[in-house]
């Protein structure tokens, strides 16, 4: 029973309830007990079990109402890294928000920021960075001011100063895309305007379990988050999200090949599996690394009677839009500037401006395609 394997301990039902009667136990009353010890092997513990877990829920849920930064910071540190994003999105959805590391302000673990309703990432939680963390800070009795000044005090390893640039310790510090190479290798800092692409986007996320510093699907709208999908039968879901890994399998009998990917929409993860057919639409070209998809799904049974996912349709994002134009009475923008500035992405479709009955000019802007499905443009 406490292994609740249930196919083992029913096969002694009848002796249970032969002994019971043998003992003077009515068969009514035998059968009645039978269906107790059934019904608490399905998930039941002793009084005093249940008793602790009372007091510890409790005291959790004072401490997460009446201390929500000491109390995420504490969970953060006490969660595995592949979970770390899933305890992020429940800070967020209580107004908790998780600050990127940084090379100057991040502590060992997570802590508490000194900013309002803030946590900030801690060194040792990035990926392969654990073992330089307490280093990092030691070192740490000014403020680091380049990257050369860091490279110079600590005797960081090439792999993880990798991943601390990946993960945005050095955002503040410049203001453009870092590519660095330690020691006898090359340093450089490139032209390239920093505006995160997606690769990098991806690769933030691959080292700190989550999009912190942007959300890669701010701006895109979809029907339902993929926290809310939930293997039910006949269900159907439309979620959207950034590919972030692909992986080609075959199935075990027929040697069929399929890939499979995770979706992420920045407050979930879905992992997903297309078998190609001749039968149906091939959407294997959408489905790479760092693309942003549109997803449609349907719960099914398969034939072994497991729940999975179908998938019936994949879309990219902004496919076909090459260009967008907005047609202003002035040259004000007036509305319009706070919408285009909630849809800005240098990765996205170049933005026009045309006034009054005047000849459509770029303006320099380049925007994310989602924003024809705003109301208010």
């Amino acid at each position: 029973m406490s292994k609740k394997k249930v196919k083992e301990f029913v096969k002694y039902k009848g002796k249970f309830i032969d002994g019971l009667q043998a003992s003077g136990a009515k068969k009514k009353d035998a059968e009645a007990f039978w269906e107790q010890i059934v019904k608490f092997s399905e998930y039941g513990f002793n009084k005093s079990h249940a008793c602790a877990y009372a007091i510890t829920a409790y005291y959790t849920a004072y401490l997460k109402y009446h201390y929500p930064k000491e109390y995420f910071a504490a969970v953060l540190n006490d969660t595995d890294f592949e979970k770390i994003g899933d305890v992020i999105a429940d800070a967020k959805s209580f107004g908790i928000k998780v600050l990127p590391p940084d090379i100057n302000e991040s502590e060992y673990g997570f802590s508490p920021s000194a900013s309002e309703n803030s946590v900030r990432y801690g060194l040792s939680n990035i990926k392969n960075v654990a073992s330089s963390a307490t280093e990092i800070i030691e070192k740490r009795d000014a403020p680091y001011v380049s990257f050369t000044d860091f490279s110079e005090r600590t005797q960081v390893s090439i792999d993880s100063v990798k991943n601390l640039i990946l993960a945005g310790c050095f955002d503040r510090l410049y203001r453009k895309e870092l590519l660095v190479c330690r020691n006898d290798l090359l340093f450089e800092i490139g032209e390239t305007p920093f505006d995160k692409k997606m690769s990098c986007l991806v690769a933030e996320k691959n080292v700190l379990s989550s999009f912190l510093s942007v959300n890669p699907m701010d701006g895109f709208m979809s029907k339902h988050r993929i926290a809310d999908v939930k293997l039910v039968d006949g269900a159907i879901y439309t979620v959207s999200g950034v590919i972030t890994s692909t992986a080609t399998k075959r199935t075990k009998v027929k040697r069929a090949e399929f890939t499979m990917f995770d979706l992420d929409d920045g407050d979930g993860v879905l992992s997903l599996a297309f078998f190609p057919s001749p039968y149906k639409t091939d959407f294997s070209p959408c489905i790479k690394t760092n693309e942003r998809v549109q997803v449609k799904l349907k719960c099914s049974k398969s034939k072994d009677g497991t729940l999975r996912f179908n998938i019936e349709d994949v879309r990219l994002f902004g496919h076909g839009v090459k260009s967008i134009v907005l047609h202003l009475q002035d040259e004000k923008y007036g509305d319009y500037q706070s919408v285009i500035n909630e849809y800005k992405d240098n990765g996205g479709v170049p933005l026009f401006v045309k006034v009054g009955n005047g000849t459509p000019y770029k303006n320099g802007i380049h925007v994310k395609p989602a924003i024809l499905d705003d109301s208010r443009v």
